[in-house]
């Protein structure tokens, strides 16, 4: 077989080297397109499932939230593991599908079980944003050296204006902020003062409902002319908010304002975290990308974000891009085994001059090389897989071996074409 193999190979020299032309251009293409990381993906396609419960301990959670999500889950097609966890006022549920399963598929199966399980009164699960395990690519931090700003300001810049900004960019899954005080209008409500107008909580948070939201008053026809009727009574600033009637006096008819039955205040939400940045108060982003995306496409395009919001943030706001970048690991981690296999490649150079003594033979045995990475970088496009830190060092390794085999069989042919010249000689 490699009798013919070889003889067709010198009977078709051209052919030999179009098709070794070929699988370099097609190599270099793979190697420039092919996706980049730091790991392969060992995840499995997953669909996470959050439910909020405000004020629920974690026993009552996983009593009247988890097992209800977990019975209606459980049995529908393609999952291969549930695992959920409760804490206070939380549920969390991880569905893991077959290796090569329709994430989209996926979503949908779990959304169409969901709506069966049969929780309490405002629970609503909600699907997590597709990620992986090593989905987490970025640490950004945000910090005013400033002490006028305070610690609401910040965490309101970084909801309202950098985390939108963040989500625009192709391939980010999620922003989770962290630190900083959540900004809220707090209502505080006096006891007393609801015992004397006859008035309880129930009927403050009714009207408080009502009242966030504007009504439609119909449409006004004239003269062939429709004019929409807009009803604003959302309160737009907390003066608003306290205006707001949530009863009648009995006495005289009166109306009574929440001011009149609480303490209407804007102050942050109770801290269950904080970030510092440096040992001194920030906020910190941390930036999750999709598990199809590139970390190294993502962060580029992140950092192009950057460069947008800078010239457009409040001054005496710091952004610290760099807390934490896993483009770094990504970076140093090919760069040694990069490195390493070109100081193995220059070793073997050397070695092959210094015993061979010919620099024909030299130079067969080192496009074995080249070529070799050129069609694992094919194999690997064609498969999906991308190149990272184990794929490389597999590839090192198997250099060696491939040069080794190489040497031999070069070697071997170049003994006996000599032993062949001198026996034809004499």
């Amino acid at each position: 077989m490699f009798n013919n193999i070889i003889a067709w190979s010198l009977r078709n020299k051209l052919l030999v080297l179009l098709q070794t032309g070929l699988i370099i251009v097609l190599g270099i293409w793979s190697l420039a397109t092919m996706k980049v990381d730091i790991l392969p993906d060992i995840n499995k396609p997953r669909v996470t499932v959050f439910a909020e419960s405000p004020g629920l301990s974690a026993p009552e959670v996983e009593r009247l939230i988890l097992n209800p999500l977990e019975a209606a889950i459980a049995g529908a097609p393609g999952i291969e593991r549930v695992r959920s966890n409760a804490s206070f006022a939380q549920a969390t549920v991880n569905i893991e599908f077959a290796w090569g399963s329709d994430q989209l598929r996926n979503r949908q199966i779990v959304q169409e079980r969901l709506a069966q399980a049969v929780l309490p009164f405002g629970v609503t699960p909600v699907l997590g944003p597709s990620t992986s395990l090593l989905g987490e690519i970025m640490w950004v931090g945000i910090s005013a050296p400033d002490t006028s700003i305070t610690k609401m300001e910040l965490r309101t810049l970084a909801d309202w204006t950098i985390r939108p900004a963040l989500l625009k960019t192709p391939g980010v899954a999620n922003v989770l902020v962290m630190g900083g005080d959540v900004r809220e209008w707090q209502i505080n409500l006096n006891a007393e003062r609801l015992r004397r107008y006859g008035l309880t909580i129930e009927d403050i948070r009714f009207k408080i409902q009502s009242g966030l939201t504007n009504k439609s008053g119909g449409v006004i026809i004239q003269d062939e002319k429709e004019y929409p009727v807009r009803v604003l009574i959302a309160p737009s600033e907390i003066a608003e908010l306290r205006e707001i009637a949530v009863g009648k006096n009995k006495v005289d008819g009166s109306p009574i304002r929440l001011l009149d039955v609480a303490e209407v205040i804007e102050s942050g939400s109770p801290i269950r975290g904080s970030g510092t940045i440096d040992g001194k108060p920030g906020v910190i982003l941390r930036v999750i990308r999709h598990p199809d995306a590139e970390t190294l496409l993502v962060t580029d395009s992140i950092d192009d974000t950057f460069r947008s919001l800078s010239a457009s943030l409040p001054s005496g706001i710091e952004l610290h891009p760099d807390l934490f970048r896993q483009e770094k690991f990504i970076r140093a981690g090919l760069g040694n085994v990069t490195r390493a296999l070109f100081d193995g490649t220059i070793l073997v150079i050397i070695v092959l001059i210094i015993f061979l003594m010919n620099v024909r033979m030299t130079a067969i045995t080192l496009t074995a090389i080249p070529l070799s990475i050129f069609v694992t970088a094919i194999v690997f496009k064609y498969f999906g897989l991308s190149v990272n830190v184990m794929t490389l060092g597999g590839i090192a390794v198997a250099v060696g071996e491939l040069v080794d085999d190489a040497i031999v069989d070069v070697e071997n042919i170049f003994r006996r074409l000599r032993l062949w010249k001198e026996g034809g000689k004499k």
